[in-house]
């Protein structure tokens, strides 16, 4: 595979999992997660599955983006594309003249602002998602109590990935891709109204 073609099939992955993927499913996360706080004890007896969802749609959605922004443990980490592209920004930008060096080093920027939601993300997953850490292990609360700004980290994150993606998904294609995420989450709001509904009758 070329230079050329590694970076086009890397836009192209990236691209679906984060706009097929990630993005949706954190979006429903979020429509769920609302649903709970607002009416927890009538939901929950209503629909019981749904707090498990939440939750399985919150490990997931850890899990996910943890693996795009965990640094130099895997090759796929978007640090590792934005290496891959310095590295061959001489040879991309003959076929793509936009990737300039002034892209680059704001997408370097961009991430470097996020760090402190990337820690936050990593040691979630690492204290309790990936392993079995003593103390959340125990306290099962503590998990919500240390990290209540799970959401809000994520979207930061996810934004600040989409952005450099699209990004160079223009450079290619000059289109941008069209971001689901409102669709589901509204679906989340017809859902919720159609089990109460249900409930009901």
């Amino acid at each position: 595979m070329t230079t050329i073609e590694q970076y086009i099939d890397s836009i192209e992955i990236y691209s679906n999992i984060l706009f097929s993927k990630i993005s949706l499913k954190l979006a429903i996360f979020k429509g769920f997660e609302e649903k709970l706080k607002n009416n927890f004890k009538e939901l929950a007896n209503i629909s019981p599955i749904f707090p498990f969802i939440t939750e399985s749609l919150h490990v997931d959605c850890v899990i996910s983006i943890s693996k795009l922004i965990e640094g130099k443990r895997s090759k796929n980490t978007i640090q590792m594309f934005m290496k891959f592209i310095s590295e061959n920004k001489s040879e991309i930008s003959k076929k793509y003249p936009d990737l300039t060096i002034e892209l680059i080093e704001n997408h370097e920027k961009i991430l470097t602002k996020i760090q402190r939601e990337i820690t936050n993300i990593l040691h979630q997953r690492d204290k309790y998602f990936a392993h079995s850490d003593n103390e959340y292990f125990n306290l099962q609360g503590k998990l919500l109590h240390d990290f209540p700004e799970t959401y809000d980290n994520l979207t930061i994150i996810l934004n600040t990935l989409i952005s450099i993606i699209t990004d160079h998904r223009f450079l290619i294609k000059k289109s941008y891709p069209v971001n689901m995420s409102d669709f589901a989450y509204a679906h989340v709001e017809r859902m919720y109204h159609l089990i109460l509904e249900s409930s009901e009758q």
